[in-house]
């Protein structure tokens, strides 16, 4: 079971990164000039060193955030690369007007630390410090902003587990956003990783939010709200499970149609989860149903 849960969420990100960055990155190479190429060849940092509108800048670091080669990353870390682009983005953050130019800036510096990530020898604080103060500037940023920063998340998931501090920024700000068409299924993704890797408690106002794609006509995204849920359910203390949360749940679970959805999720053994609904009092006719779908 739980090396089954495990490969669904290497899956899950896999996939995630695959359809949110493959494509753009794929176009960035196909028309970036040759000059630019051959500036990462011999002398990344001199280009990377540049004040942040000087012409041709933006293009160039969009071009840098692009590569995604082993040899090749491994090459722009020894030559500094990393170093710079994350002073440039510590710099950048601390002094930010929200201008479209410095949030494309912004985008691509944390895009090159996001894939160099593999190779950083500074400590983890500074990619904290640079996310948890990214996450605080992104309340009016474009999606691919945003979807840069779920994605860094996501790759930073790999480096640590997070503290309660910043856990609580994180989950905030993915459960913030969930409403979003064009971010949600990027954000699923990346919560589930993250209750693969950690137990996350869940507020009021995430379980509503929750509630709210349980219904989606999106099957997938009704099959991951469900599986955050009962993931949640797992690690909730009795404490957790008060009047107005067990009446959620009765909404939840009242309905068949969305019962039998989990039938349809990933294969996954329900009677191992049924112990987490065991001690819920929700209404007996509720109950009765799921128990006749588990069983």
């Amino acid at each position: 079971m739980k090396q089954m849960r495990e490969n669904f969420h290497i899956k899950i990100r896999a996939e995630q990164r695959q359809k949110e960055f493959a494509k753009r990155r794929i176009i960035k190479l196909q028309a970036t000039p040759q000059y630019f190429r051959q500036a990462v060849l011999e002398n990344p940092i001199s280009e990377l060193l540049k004040e942040i509108d000087q012409p041709d800048y933006l293009q160039f670091i969009s071009f840098l955030s692009s590569v995604d080669d082993y040899q090749c990353n491994l090459y722009l870390v020894e030559q500094g690369v990393l170093t710079i682009a994350f002073d440039k983005t510590i710099k950048l953050l601390y002094n930010y007007k929200q201008t479209s130019t410095q949030e494309a800036n912004l985008n691509y510096l944390l895009s090159i630390i996001g894939n160099l990530i593999d190779f950083n020898n500074r400590s983890n604080d500074d990619i904290r410090q640079i996310l948890q103060r990214a996450i605080e500037i992104s309340d009016f940023s474009m999606s691919e902003f945003k979807l840069t920063l779920i994605w860094m998340i996501d790759e930073f998931l790999k480096k640590e587990k997070f503290k309660e501090e910043f856990l609580s920024c994180v989950t905030n700000f993915l459960f913030n956003n969930l409403s979003r068409r064009d971010l949600a299924s990027a954000i699923f993704d990346t919560i589930l990783n993250l209750q693969s890797s950690q137990a996350v408690s869940l507020s009021k106002e995430h379980l509503n939010e929750l509630i709210k794609h349980i219904g989606d006509n999106d099957s997938q995204i009704v099959q991951k709200s469900l599986f955050i849920l009962v993931n949640y359910l797992e690690i909730a203390p009795d404490t957790d499970l008060d009047e107005d949360f067990i009446i959620l749940l009765n909404e939840i679970f009242k309905n068949k149609d969305y019962l039998a959805l989990l039938r349809l999720q990933s294969n996954l053994n329900l009677s191992q989860y049924y112990s987490a609904w065991r001690c819920v009092p929700l209404d007996l006719n509720y109950r009765n149903i799921s128990v006749q779908l588990i069983s």
